[in-house]
C-alpha cells in the first residue's frame, strides 16, 4: 500500500511538472534563449533564472538520406494522445545530461553514444527551466516505449510541425541544425 502511494505521488509530481513545461512551451512559444534561430525575428529572450528542472530530448536519425525525428504518443492523463519528444523531470542527484540519458533509456530503450546540449531552454512555470538536448540514433534503432507512451513515430522536420504544433518549430529547426552539423563532423 505504501509503495503504491509513493508511486502515485511520484507520478502526480511528474505529471504536474510536465504540465508546467507544456504550459510554458505554449505560453512562450518561440521565446528561447538562442537568438540566432532567426536573425529577423525578436525571440523575446528569456533569462535562465533558477536551475534546470526538466529536459526534453529530440532523437534524430538519418534514413535514406533524410533526417527524421522521433516522437512518442502519451498513453494517459491530460496529454493522452499527444505526441512529444522524450521529456522528463530531473532528479536532485543528477545533472541535466544524466537526466536526459536516463529519460532516453526509460522511455525508448535507447542508450546513445552521444548527447548534444542545445542552447535552447524554455521557462518552467514556478521557476527553473527545461533544457533541450539532441540525441542521434542509428537508422535501425529499435524503440521500446514504456508505460508513459503507447506508440512512437519517426517523421520529417516538416511533418513535426503538424505532429507537435507550430510552437515547437524553432526547437525542431535547432535540433535538426545541431544533428546535421554534428553528423558531418
Amino acid at each position: 500500500m505504501r509503495l503504491h502511494f509513493c508511486l502515485y505521488s511520484f507520478c502526480l509530481y511528474s505529471f504536474c511538472l510536465y504540465s508546467f513545461c507544456l504550459y510554458s512551451f505554449c505560453k512562450y512559444g518561440a521565446a528561447f534563449s538562442r537568438s540566432s534561430l532567426d536573425p529577423n525575428r525578436n525571440h523575446n529572450q528569456m533569462s535562465r533564472a533558477g536551475s534546470c528542472v526538466a529536459v526534453s530530448v529530440y532523437v534524430l536519425r538519418r534514413r535514406s538520406g533524410k533526417t527524421e525525428l522521433l516522437f512518442l504518443r502519451r498513453s494517459g492523463g491530460r496529454f493522452a494522445g499527444q505526441w512529444w519528444p522524450v521529456t522528463g523531470t530531473r532528479e536532485h542527484t543528477e545533472n541535466p545530461a544524466e537526466c536526459a540519458m536516463r529519460e532516453l533509456r526509460e522511455e525508448t530503450g535507447l542508450t546513445p553514444h552521444t548527447l548534444y546540449a542545445t542552447a535552447l531552454t524554455a521557462p518552467v512555470e514556478g521557476g527553473g527551466y527545461l533544457q533541450i538536448f539532441v540525441a542521434p540514433a542509428n537508422e535501425s534503432a529499435v524503440i521500446r516505449t514504456n508505460w508513459e507512451h503507447d506508440a512512437y513515430r519517426w517523421c520529417s522536420p516538416r511533418e513535426a510541425r503538424a505532429v507537435v504544433g507550430e510552437f515547437s518549430e524553432p526547437i525542431v529547426r535547432e535540433a535538426v541544425r545541431v544533428f546535421e552539423e554534428k553528423s558531418t563532423e
